[in-house]
């Protein structure tokens, strides 16, 4: 009759090479099932922190690991036995290794870790990170987010997981947000520079003849999430309003331009505290009149086509110069054609 370490060691020999799928409810392949666990995480190219911390919820100590195992010793002869026993003492010694090197300090950090689900939730921040490192489409986190579909107080928190779990995916991390904030910084000192050169002398630095839809063509944010970020990749002053902030940025930059802007846009009732945008079926379903008769569909279409092609806001008074324009010179697109109506 077999003893019972030979009959642990059969069934976990058996667990690990038998192709027929176990039934994961026999308690007689308890200890298989729980060194399979072992094995696939002391495999996975995870951060130390994270992959002990993962074990002890199966394993408290690396002690108490050792012990469950030590009876495989005993048949070392079978080398199916052999090859586990050689896996064992791999994470073993990786166990003793991580609780040798973990300070009360460390202890007390994997506890609030722990308390704050960092690790529970590390595969939701490994993946939103990964994917806001290979987004190209914007340089702007609210446009990120929308793409997503989250929230940024939860991405901030993925973010902080990463710092904690994940050193060099954190690292690629910053240098993406830095690359971001590169581009965000440029993009905004070549839009404000072309509506100071627009309203100075009737032309952008591109060229194009500068009227009111040349300003939304180039008005560097259009919310206040996109300003923020603006505002905060500077470090200028924080004002409540889109109009406030577009003022404070004049003032950083061309502080002697900021009287003719201001006046430019508050003239033509271009920019105020903070409007809402409006969406393409919004657009679609209203009615707008012209020489008392309805804008039709293959307008509106044109003229939505436009402001995606220039990339304008769908900011209410951007939608109406473009129309107005449209209505009464059509528009250059920038393939050089001209939509009439």
């Amino acid at each position: 009759m077999k003893d019972s370490k030979e009959f642990k060691t059969e069934k976990l020999v058996e667990y690990f090479t038998n192709k027929r799928r176990v039934d994961v409810t026999d308690k007689n392949y308890e200890a298989a099932i729980k060194l399979d666990k072992m094995i696939n995480l002391y495999n996975q190219e995870i951060d130390t922190l994270s992959k002990y911390y993962q074990m002890t919820l199966i394993f408290k100590k690396a002690i108490d690991f050792s012990k469950e195992y030590k009876f495989l010793k005993e048949f070392l002869n079978n080398s199916s036995v052999y090859y586990l026993d050689v896996y064992v003492e791999e994470i073993r010694i990786f166990l003793n290794k991580v609780e040798r090197g973990l300070s009360k300090e460390t202890l007390k950090d994997l506890l609030v870790l722990q308390k704050n689900r960092y690790f529970e939730d590390y595969t939701y921040a490994e993946y939103f990170v990964n994917q806001y490192i290979d987004y190209n489409d914007s340089p702007y986190l609210r446009d990120f987010l929308s793409y997503c579909g989250i929230n940024e107080n939860d991405f901030l928190r993925f973010t902080n997981i990463i710092f904690e779990l994940n050193e060099d995916l954190y690292n690629k991390y910053v240098e993406k947000y830095n690359n971001n904030k590169l581009i965000r910084k440029s993009e905004t000192l070549k839009k404000v520079s072309n509506i100071k050169e627009g309203i100075t002398t009737g032309y952008t630095n591109d060229g194009d003849k500068f009227d009111n839809v040349e300003f939304f063509v180039n008005l560097p944010f259009d919310d206040l999430d996109s300003s923020r970020e603006i505002i905060d990749d500077f470090g200028f002053k924080k004002m409540s309003t889109l109009d406030k902030r577009l003022k404070t940025i004049f003032e950083e930059i061309y502080p002697e331009s900021v009287k003719d802007v201001m006046t430019y846009i508050y003239s033509n009732n271009l920019l105020y505290a903070n409007p809402s945008k409006i969406s393409e079926k919004d657009i679609m379903s209203v009615t707008y009149i012209n020489n008392d008769k309805p804008l039709s569909d293959d307008d509106k279409r044109k003229i939505i086509e436009y402001m995606k092609e220039r990339n304008i806001s769908f900011l209410p008074k951007a939608f109406n110069v473009v129309k107005d324009k449209y209505l009464q010179e059509g528009l250059n697109k920038t393939s050089g054609t001209v939509l009439k109506k």
